[in-house]
């Protein structure tokens, strides 16, 4: 199960990202991959262990910030891409969730 939601997060996040044309840079497709499965099996790893919602809050906050860090490191710092690294993750995280909330229970 660790493997599938991470492989639909990458699959989220970078398709997300590619609609504002972040595909047309090829760092990028190896970029977002690889960043997200850095993050997500953090998270995910972390939450096997000690499952708290308060926690899952906090770990999407550490994890937006990162991934926004490595995207700044590489693109420049902006507003825009700032709230596109938030709004990808939102959406994954809300299709992860509709997806596989009855594995929480």
């Amino acid at each position: 199960m660790l493997y599938v939601c991470c492989a639909l997060t990458v699959v989220i996040e970078t398709a997300f990202f590619s609609l504002f044309g972040y595909w047309k840079e090829k760092c990028f497709l190896v970029l977002c991959p690889a960043v997200n499965i850095a993050t997500n099996l953090t998270i995910n790893l972390i939450l096997s262990y000690y499952f708290e919602w308060w926690l899952v809050a906090v770990l999407e906050v550490l994890v937006v910030a990162a991934e926004y860090a490595v995207y700044a490191a590489a693109y420049g710092r902006s507003k825009k891409l700032f709230a596109l690294t938030l709004a990808a993750n939102v959406v994954s995280f809300t299709i992860g969730f509709i997806l596989f909330c009855n594995e929480l229970y």
